[in-house]
């Protein structure tokens, strides 16, 4: 019964209950950001493994890509609450939400520069552990790329991130650094 009070009382906090509008008659659920569905892992992991099959290790780019579409989505969803606050805070409350939105427990630790975010409880590598999907590479580019676009939105800075460690592939958690691009 705690967690889930301390799941109301966050998303209550950052008045995202309010957005929503479920309207069953017409089998819509809105939001903020427009219409959205509830989509389990297996749809995630579906999808990516189906993208190789079609474009090969292009998939990569283009889930990344899509990711960070999706990050630039929940930022839209947050950004009234970032009001006064810092940048630190800005993306620990943002991995704060990817957390209570199912993706996850999202640990937060910054350096200059850089940001490292382990996720314990991927929504997508334990997918592709738990299920049919076999891989010997780290697997949640769609995850990698959405939290890019969080950090490049709380830092005000272009971003590029790789995972590191991926619990697809005998680790306890996924591990995504992202990292300041250099300009030229």
């Amino acid at each position: 019964m705690e967690a889930k009070s301390a799941f109301k009382n966050f998303f209550n906090t950052l008045k995202i209950l309010q957005l929503i509008k479920f309207n069953p008659e017409k089998g819509k659920i809105e939001f903020s950001s427009g219409r959205i569905a509830f989509l389990g892992e297996d749809t995630l992991t579906l999808f990516q493994n189906e993208l190789e099959k079609i474009v090969g290790e292009n998939y990569k780019v283009l889930a990344y890509t899509i990711g960070k579409k999706l990050g630039l989505n929940f930022w839209k969803c947050l950004e009234k609450n970032f009001n006064g606050k810092t940048s630190e805070e800005k993306i620990k409350l943002a991995c704060k939400f990817v957390t209570y939105s199912g993706w996850g427990k999202h640990e937060v630790f910054l350096t200059k520069n850089q940001c490292t975010i382990r996720v314990y409880n991927s929504i997508i590598s334990n997918s592709y552990k738990n299920k049919h999907f076999n891989s010997d590479k780290p697997t949640c580019h769609l995850h990698c790329g959405l939290l890019v676009k969080l950090v490049e939105n709380a830092f005000g800075w272009e971003a590029e991130g790789k995972e590191t460690k991926c619990a697809s592939v005998e680790s306890k958690y996924c591990e995504f650094i992202i990292f300041r691009k250099k300009l030229i």
